[in-house]
């Protein structure tokens, strides 16, 4: 909870009506005018803003942390990351992977995260309660990206994904998830992995639960991997399996000839529900 705090810049002892004025000054400083942000970033940042203020308006969630904030109160009254940092066990380097990636401290975030590795007990979910997990898995899989470790990226991204989508309600990290996800497996990984790395996490993401349009966005990008690559029949099974998903996908016509797929495909209809 105490990471929701940081994002509005609210204190634990302030007000709902301050908690709201703090929200809007931060959600003003991400105007894309004013920011110094790149736009996915600022979309990133403002996307977990409105989470922190849904939580923060809350009263049933608020009362829960102005219960444990008597003992929070306490651990700030020294530094926290300097008694995290003096001891080794898993749970205590997981919380300071997570402190230090909420200050935006990436390098140390990832010094600790690989330390933890080391473990035999280094899952963050067994480590972290579900918001704490949720806030630390996201962050480090935007850290991982950053640092170009996308295979690690995906991993974490995914994680978050499953995690949200098992829950009936306050799914708010899907959609960004699918976009990250999008962007590392696509584009990113292109030059700097093995085309097979690439292929693998895309087909992570025609398997989740997603449009038949994304689908053949994705089954597409694949197509076009292998086609680089030179394994022209695969990327017809590919590109035909776009087209079947949807018949209208866009910037295909050179693709088709590039591949020999001259024939038309049949398009597949999902069976009503």
């Amino acid at each position: 909870m105490s990471g929701k705090l940081n994002l509005t810049g609210a204190d634990p002892e302030d007000s709902q009506e301050r908690i709201k004025r703090c929200f809007r000054q931060r959600a003003k400083e991400l105007h894309p005018d004013l920011t110094v942000l790149d736009d996915d970033q600022a979309e990133s940042r403002m996307r977990r803003l409105l989470d922190a203020y849904r939580v923060l308006c809350d009263p049933e969630r608020r009362s829960e942390y102005d219960r444990l904030y008597g003992r929070a109160l306490r651990r700030r009254r020294f530094d926290y990351r300097s008694f995290l940092r003096s001891r080794a066990d898993p749970v205590s380097l997981a919380k300071l992977v997570l402190y230090d990636l909420m200050r935006s401290r990436d390098r140390e975030a990832l010094a600790t995260f690989g330390q933890l590795q080391s473990h035999v007990d280094s899952d963050l979910a067994s480590l972290l309660d579900y918001d704490d997990f949720m806030d630390c898995a996201y962050l480090l899989a935007e850290a991982l990206e950053r640092d170009g470790a996308y295979d690690k990226a995906c991993e974490y991204y995914l994680r978050v994904y499953h995690a949200e989508a098992s829950r009936p309600y306050f799914r708010h990290f899907i959609a960004e998830v699918i976009e990250r996800m999008r962007d590392v497996a696509c584009f990113k990984m292109a030059g700097s992995a093995a085309p097979v790395d690439s292929v693998r996490w895309i087909e992570e993401l025609i398997d989740l639960d997603l449009s038949d349009r994304e689908s053949a966005f994705f089954c597409k990008r694949i197509a076009e991997i292998y086609s680089d690559e030179g394994d022209l029949a695969a990327a017809r099974r590919y590109l035909e399996r776009a087209l079947r998903l949807d018949e209208g996908l866009a910037g295909v016509k050179k693709l088709k000839e590039r591949i020999g797929l001259h024939q038309p495909v049949m398009q597949h209809r999902r069976q009503p529900t």
